[in-house]
């Protein structure tokens, strides 16, 4: 069976714009990632009910995670995380810090009911990128990106792009591909794993 979790930000052209600055050596070895993903009050009842999954880190939580991993391409072996339910059923706010090894970390967090934030950056020897609206970007957005350096910032636009299109047509040609099938549901079981890890990390 084709399975592919439904991460649809991961198939927008931005994301490997910022692979390729990183795999040119422009910010050095990386460090530390960083990313945020929250938003004001929904009405969507499934989000706050624990029953059906709900709870902000199995939404807005599970993309910087995925992220992350992506990103540092490693799975994390350290975990230390805060979730909070306030008057709710569920977890309405989260951070987690992740130890990946190698020197490498990130630091994520994420919530409902707060103020609209998406973004992340990757911090490395020699400099920063920052990349807003990775997440959940409209079709007709065009990113910001910022690269940072000692004493130089330089910024650019990227082009748009419908990333739930890109995943669907990712997924079709994958149909006729099995030999990516197995890394389709092994990414689905680590990102599984990792975010029970961090439930887990916040239970102690």
């Amino acid at each position: 069976v084709a399975l592919l979790e439904g991460f649809a930000y991961q198939h927008h052209p931005n994301h490997t714009i910022v692979r390729e600055v990183i795999d040119r050596g422009e910010i050095g070895d990386i460090i530390q990632f960083q990313a945020s993903f929250g938003f004001p009050p929904i009405d969507s009842a499934h989000r706050y009910d624990p029953a059906l999954g709900g709870g902000a880190l199995l939404d807005a939580g599970t993309y910087t995670v995925h992220a992350a991993r992506n990103m540092l391409n490693a799975e994390p072996i350290g975990f230390s995380s805060i979730l909070q339910s306030g008057e709710e059923q569920v977890d309405i706010h989260g951070s987690a810090l992740l130890n990946f090894g190698s020197t490498k970390s990130a630091t994520l967090t994420f919530g409902f009911n707060n103020m609209y934030q998406n973004w992340y950056s990757v911090w490395g020897t020699k400099g920063l990128i920052h990349l807003d609206r990775p997440f959940s970007a409209p079709p007709e957005f065009e990113a910001r990106l910022r690269i940072e350096k000692q004493g130089i910032t330089e910024e650019q636009l990227l082009p748009p792009a419908n990333q739930f299109s890109l995943q669907v047509e990712e997924f079709c040609a994958g149909i006729e591909n099995s030999s990516i099938w197995p890394s389709w549901r092994n990414d689905a079981r680590k990102q599984a794993e990792c975010l029970e890890r961090i439930r887990e990390a916040a239970s102690v």
